[in-house]
C-alpha cells in the first residue's frame, strides 16, 4: 500500500497462488457472453501468436497489462502491439 492508501495490485498477486489466478481468469473467460467472444479457432490462433510474442510475460502482455487468455477471447479486442498481430 502506498502513502495514499492505494493497494498495489502486484502486491496482491504476489500473495496469491498462481493456480488460483489462472482459474479466476479462466472463469472470467467463461463468463464472457458468446456474442462477445471470438470462435474457438480464432481464439487458439490469437493465443498461438501471443505465445510467440516477446511481450508475453508470465501470462500477461507487457504492452497492455492484460491476461492474454482473456484479451484474446474478446471480439472487440486486438493485439496491443503497434503491428496489431491479431
Amino acid at each position: 500500500m502506498n502513502e495514499d492508501g492505494v493497494v498495489c495490485i502486484k502486491c496482491l498477486l504476489e500473495k496469491l497462488d498462481p493456480l488460483n489466478i489462472l482459474e479466476s481468469v479462466k472463469q472470467k473467460v467463461l463468463l464472457i457472453p458468446e456474442e462477445d467472444k471470438v470462435c474457438d479457432a480464432e481464439y487458439q490462433h490469437r493465443l498461438q501468436i501471443c505465445s510467440e510474442c516477446e511481450h508475453l510475460n508470465v501470462g500477461t502482455c507487457d504492452m497492455c497489462g492484460c491476461f492474454s487468455i482473456y484479451r484474446a477471447a474478446l471480439k472487440n479486442m486486438h493485439c496491443p502491439c503497434s503491428e496489431k498481430l491479431w
